[in-house]
């Protein structure tokens, strides 16, 4: 069986790369496996930075952190450098992708590393194949131990984390006998030496393997990936254990075709979402998917994306292997996309969605080689950065040059921003008002404006209007009343690329507007003062007109007095003197229709 998420491991090659963009120093060849190898900038305008890392054979990164000191940390395999026929390859950076320092680690076989996490220590764990499953490195990339596991079975280890207590959980596969898979988790001390594995034979019955994982706030395990019930499709799954390794459930995602999972995380509301790819429900092609479920695993929603809208599902396909959540609360995934039947053409694909799975935007990044983003985080500026491997000639050809890209959070593309009404506007039904917007990344041509009422769609105000950034709309003069209204903007190509008002307005049927008294006036008790106000549109014809003292009614003054702007008022001889008094005008007709003075005013013996 071939599962999505087996891994390239070195393999023979002689092709040259398609990018010359690299200028290697090897200063120094040391015992310890340290090189110098100098990244190369890749022209583009389309980013802040990217930075290439490699030699003249084939370098691929699977995985990237941000470490502590605002830098990177790469991971993967390299056939340029190390003693072997491939090597683990750890590469640090500073934030601006300029190299520090790197290392290789292995013995004379084919080894590399599938995952890299920086540990409390300032050190890094990676986890790969070949000479060791785990690897322990000093602040420095020197490496501290090494470990491996597996007695009567052969294991890959995809994924490793830093547990609660100070130890690492391991994730991956692991083979008994012949060539079927089964899910492997594996529980080791901070010295790496093993405490328990737990395996899941009964998962599938062509093999299955594990992509990633997290642990749980209980102290037990989330477990991502895929197995099979046929030799034609596979299907994600996720697994939960309790901290001593006992499976606790086990669910199944997706259709009867080929579904994977390769990346997990934990979300605010105590689930879980992960990325991978399956079957388009347009095209029927794979393409990036994403699946948030609750804290037991019932899916919540699945969602599938194409590059930059639902047009490019019938032309390409795309995959997931990497997914963040955002501070926002919402979620971004990195992987792949090409065009249907052309692997020469693979670029990094970047989704941002909401917490609801509807995609806010996407980008491409790549240059007509075999680019593959692996890894993603978000950065602590609010931007993004990707790591993956760029640059083979020939089709199915895996190779190529480490590639880190930067995203700064200003470069986000394709947003379109409402900011009028943007919440608490009284708009009075009958009359003119400028609907406005701002936009930002890709030009959006046209755009759709809508009226939202309770969140769900009232009208359609316009179609497709000009991306000008304003729109004159005259509100009906029967439309319905109400204080839940937003105006929703949407681009005409890419619905995604959508904005509404942050908070609710009003249409309301007119306007009273308090003039007298408004703030600072001192009337004494025992006298009789004017009140005034205006109106505009058709308020009703009856107001009600109360004293409020510290925004709490203290007296109603009339119940109903005729709307002609003014009300002679005696003060009670009894009134409480004060200084925190202010005048309500509600129109009988319409409750929601009223106003107070702006600012207090004072009754005085």
């Amino acid at each position: 069986m071939y599962l999505h998420c087996l891994r390239e491991k070195g393999g023979d090659s002689t092709s040259k790369k398609k990018y010359a963009v690299i200028t290697l120093a090897l200063a120094s060849v040391l015992l310890t496996g340290l090189f110098y190898v100098l990244g190369g900038e890749m022209a583009t305008s389309e980013y802040q930075w990217s930075r290439t890392y490699g030699g003249t054979e084939d370098d691929y990164a699977s995985s990237m952190v941000q470490t502590s000191d605002g830098g990177y940390a790469l991971a993967g395999s390299t056939r340029s450098f190390g003693a072997g026929e491939s090597d683990f390859w750890l590469v640090k950076t500073d934030s601006k992708g300029s190299l520090e320092w790197s290392r290789t680690y292995g013995g004379s076989g084919h080894d590399g590393a599938y995952c890299v996490i920086q540990t409390n220590d300032g050190g890094y764990a990676m986890v790969g194949y070949g000479f060791a499953d785990l690897v322990k490195t000093y602040p420095d990339g020197k490496m501290e131990w090494s470990q491996t596991y597996g007695g009567d079975y052969e294991e890959d280890l995809y994924c490793v984390v830093e547990t609660s207590d100070g130890g690492y959980a391991l994730a991956g596969s692991a083979r008994a006998e012949g060539w079927l898979e089964t899910f492997l988790l594996v529980k080791v001390d901070s010295a790496g030496k093993e405490q328990w594995t737990s395996t899941g034979d009964e998962w599938s019955e062509y093999g299955a393997c594990a992509s990633s994982l997290v642990e749980t706030s209980e102290g037990g395990y989330v477990l991502v990936g895929d197995g099979a019930w046929s030799p034609i499709s596979s299907h994600a799954i996720m697994a939960k254990f309790d901290s001593a390794g006992n499976e606790m459930w086990s669910k199944e995602y997706g259709a009867d075709v080929w579904n994977t999972a390769h990346s997990v995380v934990k979300t605010s509301d105590g689930g879980y979402a992960f990325a991978g790819s399956a079957e388009s429900e347009l095209s029927g092609e794979p393409a990036l998917w994403l699946v948030k479920v609750d804290s037991s695993g019932e899916e919540t929603w699945s969602k599938t994306y194409g590059r930059s809208g639902e047009y490019d599902y019938a032309t390409r396909v795309s995959c997931a292997y990497s997914i963040v959540l955002t501070a926002d609360g919402g979620y971004a995934a990195a992987g792949y996309t090409h065009v249907l039947d052309d692997f020469t053409g693979m670029d990094f694909l970047l989704v941002k969605t909401d917490s609801d799975g509807n995609m806010e935007w996407s980008r491409t990044y790549g240059g007509g080689a075999h680019d593959v983003a692996r890894s993603l985080v978000q950065t602590r500026d609010g931007g993004y950065a990707m790591a993956g491997y760029t640059g083979a000639e020939e089709q199915w050809e895996v190779g190529g040059d480490f590639w880190l890209v930067s995203i700064r959070k200003e470069e986000i593309p394709y947003t379109l921003t409402v900011t009028s009404p943007n919440g608490g506007q009284k708009w009075i039904r009958g009359t003119t008002h400028q609907l406005t917007w701002s936009s930002s990344g890709s030009p959006v041509a046209y755009v759709k404006i809508e009226l939202m009422k309770g969140g769900v769609l009232n009208k359609v105000i316009v179609s497709s209007t000009a991306n000008d950034g304003s729109y004159s709309w005259t509100i009906s003069s029967t439309q319905t009343l109400g204080t839940d209204y937003k105006i929703r903007v949407t681009s005409t190509s890419n619905s995604a690329i959508t904005d509404s008002s942050n908070s609710n307005f009003a249409i309301v049927a007119g306007t009273l507007t308090v003039t007298i008294p408004n703030g600072g006036e001192s009337w004494k008790r025992g006298t009789t003062h004017t009140i005034t106000w205006s109106k505009s549109g058709s308020p009703g014809s009856y107001v009600k007109i109360e004293l409020l003292k510290s925004g709490v009614v203290n007296r109603i003054i009339t119940s109903s007095t005729y709307n002609d702007g003014s009300y002679n008022w005696y003060i009670p001889s009894t009134q409480t003197a004060g200084t925190d008094y202010k005048i309500r005008i509600t129109s009988t007709a319409y409750s929601s229709i009223r106003d107070s003075s702006n600012s207090n005013f004072y009754i005085t013996t």
